[in-house]
C-alpha cells in the first residue's frame, strides 16, 4: 500500500512539474509575441514568403507589388532623413554619438532598399 501511494505521489508531482512548465513557456510565448523585434521579424519573414502570391490575379498582384516598392522607398527615405542622425550632426555631438545613429539610419536605409529590389524584382517576374 505504501508503494502504490509513493508511486502516486511521484506521478502527481510530475504532472505539477509538467503544468508549470508549460504555463511557464506559454507565459514566456506571450511575453515574446509582444516584443516588437519578434514582431518585425515575423513581417520581415512574410514578406519574402509570399504564401497568396499565386491565388491572387495578376492585377492585384501587380499593385500590390508597386505598394510594396512605394513603401521599400518610403522606408529608405524614413532612414535618410532620420531627424536623430542630422541634428546630432548638425549640432556637433560626440562622433560616437553620430556614428551609432549613422550606423542605425543606414540599416533602415538597407531594409527599405531591400524591401524595394525584392519587390522590383517579382514585379518583372510577374510582368
Amino acid at each position: 500500500m505504501r508503494k502504490v501511494n509513493h508511486e502516486t505521489s511521484e506521478i502527481q508531482e510530475i504532472s505539477q512539474r509538467q503544468r508549470f512548465v508549460g504555463k511557464l513557456f506559454q507565459f514566456l510565448k506571450t511575453i515574446f509575441s509582444a516584443c516588437p523585434y519578434t514582431i518585425t521579424g515575423k513581417r520581415f519573414v512574410g514578406f519574402f514568403q509570399d504564401k497568396k502570391s499565386k491565388s491572387i490575379p495578376t492585377m492585384e498582384r501587380e499593385q500590390n507589388l508597386l505598394d510594396r516598392v512605394r513603401k521599400g522607398s518610403t522606408i529608405a527615405l524614413i532612414g535618410f532623413f532620420c531627424p536623430f542622425f542630422w541634428v546630432l550632426l548638425f549640432s556637433g555631438a560626440g562622433q560616437v554619438d553620430v556614428y551609432f545613429n549613422a550606423m542605425h539610419s543606414g540599416a533602415v536605409i538597407l531594409i527599405g532598399i531591400i524591401f524595394l529590389m525584392q519587390s522590383r524584382f517579382d514585379l518583372q517576374k510577374v510582368q
